[in-house]
């Protein structure tokens, strides 16, 4: 067979129009499925930040994770507070805790919605350190009867192999304009000045926690840092100690919001998802966007979805 140029140029122009009618099939396909999505997954699934029901009904929120920094998911629970249609937050927290910035993000998040709109945390099977800390921006605290609670405090964890790296024929040199820079670090021996900075850096945050929790639970701060000190609590400990206000479930919680706030009896409890994609769209999305950049014109190379 004999190929000339303008038989391979033909060629690679049906496979570029092929690649393209495959592309706007598979862009027909996820439209479809996204939209038959919205109608089945009904009033807890949304796919938007603006109230699913018509109607007022009573936002739930729900943290099951070690609690990191995430600027977005602060953004869209500060945004519920613009919502006319929720008038109240239930939120469960079921976290070990996790990092303090992530934690204090969470806490202001919910203060800045109980500004407009009274809100109450549902502790589920833990809410320690982290997970305690964000609890306080609610105004009414509930605790299960197996609740683990309390863990008020600061850990920061480091290893050093050091001895280890010298037993195997390892030597780590540091090169840094100060003795304090890295350290605490794996690769050198813990000075008295870096351990020293490393806890004092540890009690501020720790003043900080303690001084929230006496703030907003109305305690005095000498009693806080005397039951502060890391261990954890049950429910009933918790509640002699008024780190909780009550011991029951969401159904308490409606109870207060109505009984005490004066929210209407019977409005629905509405679940509120923060990261409204499901995975496999994301992934779909992606190989839509790397495929769009190799045979469609750089300029539409950096296409995205926004949701």
């Amino acid at each position: 067979m004999n190929i000339t140029p303008d038989y391979l140029i033909e060629r690679k122009r049906s496979k570029l129009q092929l690649a393209k009618w495959k592309i706007v099939s598979l862009i027909l396909i996820i439209i479809i499925a996204i939209f038959a999505g919205k109608k089945s997954l009904g009033p807890d699934h949304f796919l938007s930040e603006k109230s699913p029901i018509m109607g007022d009904y009573i936002a739930r929120l729900s943290f099951e994770e070690i609690i990191y920094d995430n600027l977005p998911r602060v953004k869209k629970i500060e945004s519920l507070a613009e919502d006319k249609h929720i008038k109240a937050l239930i939120i469960h927290i079921n976290s070990p805790g996790g990092s303090v910035v992530g934690s204090e993000m969470l806490y202001n998040a919910f203060r800045k919605v109980a500004k407009d709109k009274p809100v109450v945390v549902v502790m589920d099977s833990v809410a320690a350190s982290g997970g305690y800390l964000a609890s306080l921006g609610a105004d009414y605290i509930i605790s299960h009867n197996g609740t683990i609670t309390g863990s008020i405090g600061v850990l920061m964890q480091t290893a050093e192999v050091t001895e280890l790296a010298e037993k195997v024929g390892i030597t780590f040199n540091n090169f840094k304009s100060s003795p304090l820079k890295a350290n605490p670090s794996f690769t050198e021996k813990l000075t008295p000045e870096a351990e020293q900075s490393m806890m004092d850096s540890i009690f501020d945050v720790y003043d900080y926690f303690t001084k929230l929790v006496a703030e907003r639970r109305k305690l005095d701060i000498d009693f806080v840092k005397k039951i502060a000190d890391g261990r954890i609590y049950s429910a009933k400990q918790a509640l002699e100690y008024k780190l909780i206000d009550e011991i029951g479930n969401e159904d308490s919680a409606v109870k207060w919001l109505e009984e005490v706030k004066g929210i209407p009896a019977g409005l629905k409890v509405s679940e509120v998802k923060l990261n409204p994609r499901e995975k496999f769209i994301d992934m779909l999305f992606d190989d839509l966007n790397s495929s769009i950049g190799g045979f469609f014109p750089a300029k539409l190379s950096g296409l995205k979805v926004i949701w």
